[in-house]
């Protein structure tokens, strides 16, 4: 019961949440102590995982009085506590994650509406990395897996994304920088062995690609539009030399595949 209080020092991981909530809210949408405590406990302590999914609701209700912003608390917060379950298998059950998605139903429409209302704003034709955090808190919402917590990876200064060949399993490194170019590597015998990624059409792309593609280039987000061909573009593996596409080869590590990616990803 010690180890307990001390874990917990407002009696519970739901009441502790509860209050940090009410300071959060008190301080306003922007980044802050209280905020950053959430994150921390709601992201990085187990015990805390399903208050996480308790407070999506109020979340959702401070997301909508907060309004529409490039990098609003509550509606990042609740995107990667929905994201989050990718990470979360020894920890969070299936049946406990689908049971959230029910009860939180509404809420979630509520932030995915918040979140592209805010892709809408014009500063954020200068601010790629927020575009992208709000398509993927997008998906998160909509419960794209993988793309609802891999997206973010594209970010400018974090363009690599782990993958497999989905064939040999070969581990490797797709790199998707807009202003270095758009490669797949990995080593062969202690050498690194760079091949690079052919495009998709954009006209080919569905669900999820064909939403990315058409949202960033609806948005005037190039450099966005040029990386999303890339991710569902294709190359050879280092290993086996089979040809791929690169997303196929992230879902693949993940334990997905293209026939699991769930056709979500709506206008």
């Amino acid at each position: 019961m010690k180890e307990q209080q001390e874990r917990y020092p407002a009696g519970g991981p739901d009441e502790e949440v509860a209050r940090l909530l009410t300071q959060a809210a008190a301080a306003g949408a922007n980044s802050n102590h209280a905020w950053d405590e959430l994150w921390e406990k709601l992201l990085h302590c187990s015990e805390y995982f399903a208050a996480g999914y308790a407070v999506i609701p109020r979340l959702a209700e401070l997301a909508i009085r907060f309004g529409p912003a490039a990098d609003s608390q509550p509606l990042q917060l609740a995107a990667a506590i929905m994201g989050a379950d990718d990470d979360w298998d020894d920890d969070v059950e299936d049946d406990e994650v689908s049971r959230a998605r029910r009860d939180s139903a509404a809420a979630l429409r509520d932030l995915e509406d918040q979140a592209l209302r805010s892709l809408q704003l014009p500063q954020l034709r200068d601010d790629s990395a927020a575009f992208l955090r709000l398509l993927q808190a997008v998906l998160a919402f909509r419960g794209v897996p993988v793309w609802q917590s891999q997206l973010a990876h594209l970010v400018d200064g974090d363009e690599e994304l782990e993958l497999d060949c989905p064939s040999c399993s070969e581990i490797h490194l797709a790199w998707l920088s807009p202003s270095e170019g758009f490669t797949l590597r990995g080593h062969v015998d202690g050498e690194e062995v760079v091949r690079p990624i052919e495009p998709a059409d954009p006209a080919s792309l569905d669900d999820v690609g064909g939403w990315l593609h058409r949202t960033a280039t609806q948005h005037a987000q190039p450099a966005i539009a040029a990386q999303v061909v890339h991710l569902f573009g294709r190359s050879r593996c280092i290993a086996c030399d089979e040809e791929f596409r690169v997303s196929d080869g992230v879902l693949s590590l993940r334990g997905q595949f293209p026939d699991d990616d769930p056709d979500d990803a709506e206008d």
